[in-house]
């Protein structure tokens, strides 16, 4: 708990604080104030830890971490290199004063032991890292052999073991010893990096060399700094702190509040009964959202290297675990049950996470607004500027349609089986074969050679779309790029195509009698009934683009649907689309824009 509201104050300040006062500060100081100001902030930190009552390197590290974030940190790290260096040979030559040569010979063989076991065991095990990371074979050998010695914080870990009476004394010079040596070591193994290198390469079996190839690649490094990486990343880590967080409010909440509640009226066994259900059940769209939610973006790099599934499964791996444990501690806590009956109803708790469509729409709608609430200030501002700026802020401007040509499909494969098997989000609205147009076609329409597609789906979708169907080589390079849906449809008139091919595109207003309200897309049958597609929902100041099937329409929701005349004269015809609403959407659109 202590370490988790360290982390949370970290957070808080790297994302608020300390960059918004950097920024503030950065034009008015000299490099002088700059210096000691940094300073001052890594000490503060330290203070904070050690407050707390975790160690000074943990409180600098934090602080250097959040610096580093910060569009300041060149400069900062500029200023900040003399002060480094010289504290640095002032820690180094305390070191070495502080080795005793007597204990060293007397504890000669520890030495020799932890040496060669900390030069062997670290260039093994860095090595197999940098291979499943996805480094090639040359690339894990060289970084292994510069991995191979321990540094400065084992002297602060083995002098920490000391002065708590955990370890001996020897410990401490025996460290010291093992790290000097490692470190003279280190520059002549990284030499003799090339040719151990290609003794490997030389005795490796082909068939474990080919798996090698396979699996890692050269230009990994480059791949690192993807901005699709990047974006995931930062996603991710905002939706596991947030998520995490809000399980452990919910235990707390569960165990320190629920609990004592319902035990004033009714006997302990059922209160801790209802207080877990009622806790484990708060827990389950939180859930649902750190594990089940994804986003394009995980598909994208998915498909785009191989050497990309490792670290997103281990990714998988650690939401999950959270949840785990989350449920655990709760069913440990409140009911007192063994772990074989605890780890049966966390499956069965997890299995209404995975398939369920309540939860998952719990969660659409958790998320939705939390992210509204988080960013509703940003979200007035960026419509304010839409509207100052003129700038595109309708709906279909954020859909975009792509149009490529089939060159090969396996036999018998309909758009469900088509879209399904790739994990695609796009949305295929119209197919040309053979000079004859297909709109909006159903799901069991087959997709042939030589067909012309034409999907919809925002930016990310599109890209995901078309990597994966030119890896499989079942399509060429599109010969345009996506054009927003917008216009798409407009330019519909000038390809002449004739009107009962064409497609539209009509906001719908839900309103509170409305049948489609408080219901999901998916229980809606907006498809089946008005042969549309619904593409985008516009709730308060919030563009939903491609919303899951699972999201609950709320009254007073403008509905994007994309569909041929047939969905206008099913609109018309159901009263979804007379004056009256056209008036409402009029009305509405022009408070929002």
């Amino acid at each position: 708990a202590k370490l988790l509201g360290l982390l949370v104050v970290w957070l808080v300040a790297g994302i608020y604080l300390i960059p918004t006062f950097l920024k503030f500060i950065s034009k008015i100081v000299n490099d002088e104030l700059l210096l000691i100001i940094s300073i001052a902030l890594c000490l503060g930190m330290v203070l904070i830890g050690t407050h707390i009552g975790f160690s000074m390197a943990l409180g600098a590290f934090l602080s250097g971490s959040i610096i580093a974030g910060t569009v300041h940190a060149g400069r900062i790290e500029k200023l900040v290199r003399p002060v480094k260096d010289l504290f640095g040979a002032v820690f180094f030559v305390s070191v070495g004063t502080m080795l005793d040569p007597e204990m060293v010979v007397k504890y000669a063989v520890p030495i020799i032991i932890i040496t060669l076991v900390t030069i062997v065991g670290q260039m093994i095990f860095s090595t197999l890292g940098m291979l499943l990371s996805g480094q090639d074979l040359h690339t894990a050998v060289k970084g292994g052999s510069s991995m191979m010695q321990i540094g400065e914080f084992s002297f602060i870990v083995a002098s920490l073991g000391t002065s708590l009476g955990v370890t001996g004394d020897f410990l401490y010079p025996v460290v010291v010893c093992v790290s000097v040596i490692t470190s003279f070591a280190t520059p002549f193994f990284i030499k003799g990096a090339d040719t151990r290198f290609r003794l490997i390469n030389k005795i490796m079996p082909e068939r474990i060399k080919s798996a090698l190839k396979r699996y890692t690649s050269s230009q990994r490094s480059r791949n690192d700094t993807d901005s699709d990486w990047q974006n995931y990343l930062r996603k991710y880590f905002q939706r596991v702190v947030f998520c995490t967080a809000g399980l452990a409010a919910v235990y707390m909440a569960g165990t320190r509040l629920v609990e004592p509640l319902i035990d004033q009226y009714t006997s302990s066994d059922w209160s801790n009964l209802i207080a877990a259900i009622i806790t484990c059940g708060a827990m389950i769209p939180i859930i649902a959202v750190l594990c089940v939610r994804r986003h394009i973006l995980y598909t994208k790099l998915w498909i785009k290297s191989r050497t990309n599934r490792l670290p997103l499964l281990t990714m998988d791996a650690v939401k999950f675990i959270i949840a785990i444990m989350a449920i655990m501690i709760t069913l440990r806590k409140l009911m007192h049950l063994s772990y074989p009956i605890i780890a049966i109803v966390v499956a069965v708790i997890m299995v209404i996470v995975v398939k369920s469509d309540f939860a998952r729409s719990s969660a659409i709608k958790l998320e939705m607004r939390f992210i509204g609430n988080l960013n509703e200030e940003f979200l007035a501002r960026q419509k304010q500027e839409h509207k100052i700026n003129d700038r595109p802020g309708w709906l279909d401007q954020k859909m975009y349609v792509v149009e490529f040509k089939i060159n090969e499909t396996v036999e018998n494969n309909n758009i469900v089986d088509f879209g399904n098997n790739r994990f695609f989000h796009v949305t295929i609205i119209k197919i040309i074969r053979d000079g004859k147009r297909i709109v909006m076609p159903g799901p069991d329409e087959k997709i042939l050679k030589g067909d012309e597609l034409h999907a919809l789906g925002s930016k990310e979708e599109i890209d995901t779309c078309v990597l994966q169907l030119k890896r499989e080589s079942y399509m060429d390079e599109p010969e345009a790029e996506p054009v927003s849906l917008r216009d798409y449809i407009y330019s519909q008139v000038f390809r002449d195509v004739p009107a009962e091919d064409q497609l539209f595109c009509i906001p719908v207003y839900v309103e509170k009698d409305s049948v489609l309200n408080r219901k999901s897309i998916k229980n809606s049958t907006f498809r089946q009934r008005y042969k549309g597609y619904i593409i985008g929902i516009e709730r308060d100041e919030r563009d939903i683009v491609n919303p899951d099937i699972n999201t609950i329409i709320r009254e007073n929701d403008i509905l994007w649907a994309v569909g041929s005349r047939r969905m206008g004269d099913a609109l018309l015809k159901s009263g979804l689309w007379d004056n009256e609403t056209r008036k409402n959407i009029r009305r509405k659109i022009r408070e929002k824009r």
